[in-house]
């Protein structure tokens, strides 16, 4: 059956009796303190708190009633029961919600931040070592003396090691080596590595012309 109310408290009564609900039922489902729904179905307006407060009652309870809050809200314009809380009379400001969007946006700039940081940093992350071999010039060559000065320069890497000798790198990515040879063929690798990244194998191919008499003992590759 359909009803025409003529006052809200006849309304809520009414909707809460269909619902089975009590005061304290509709209070936990709503949020609205008992005392006021008590002044609400009791028609004491004059004992609710000012109109912000109760326009947000009103959708509250539209929602779990089943009624049209906006409509009983110009009602109770019209018949001139609210309290105004101030010139604005506003609904009052969530006090976490100013820290939650400086923490939000605060959030997202430094992602956006990061993100440019390892764009930027990609290649010395997890990038390729570059390794520059200045002497000797050539993956070929013949020589007369032992050792022989193997330098040049690696950037973005953080290990060296000759045929498995760790050398040291200088803080300008220079390094040099004195690399002793056996007469004959000598296979002098340069290992380049990056600690999350790649790594680059250069061979350098020696033959060491040694002095008469001396013993030939060919240097192998590591790994090989």
């Amino acid at each position: 059956m359909t009803h025409d109310y003529s006052d809200f408290e006849a309304l809520l009564v009414d909707k809460m009796k269909e619902r089975g609900l009590s005061i304290k039922q509709l209070s936990e489902l709503s949020g609205i303190a008992s005392k006021h729904l008590e002044n609400m179905a009791n028609g004491n307006y004059d004992q609710l708190p000012p109109s912000p407060y109760l326009r947000g009652y009103l959708t509250a309870l539209g929602q779990i009633l089943d009624f049209d809050a906006d409509h009983w809200w110009h009602t109770f314009q019209v018949m001139g029961v609210l309290r105004s809380s101030g010139q604005h009379d506003q609904m009052p400001k969530n006090r976490f919600a100013k820290k939650s969007g400086k923490l939000y946006v605060g959030l997202i700039a430094t992602g956006v931040l990061l993100v440019i940081y390892l764009g930027f940093r990609f290649s010395n992350i997890l990038g390729m070592p570059t390794l520059a071999i200045t002497t000797p010039g050539q993956d070929v060559i013949r020589v007369l003396n032992s050792p022989l000065v193997f330098s040049g320069t690696l950037k973005n890497g953080s290990t060296l090691t000759i045929n498995g000798e760790m050398i040291p790198i200088g803080a300008d990515g220079s390094w040099t080596k004195d690399v002793a040879l056996d007469p004959g063929p000598n296979a002098i690798q340069v290992d380049a590595k990056k600690f999350l990244g790649g790594e680059v194998k250069v061979v350098r191919q020696i033959w060491y012309e040694a002095p008469q008499g001396a013993t030939s003992t060919p240097t192998a590759i590591p790994g090989q």
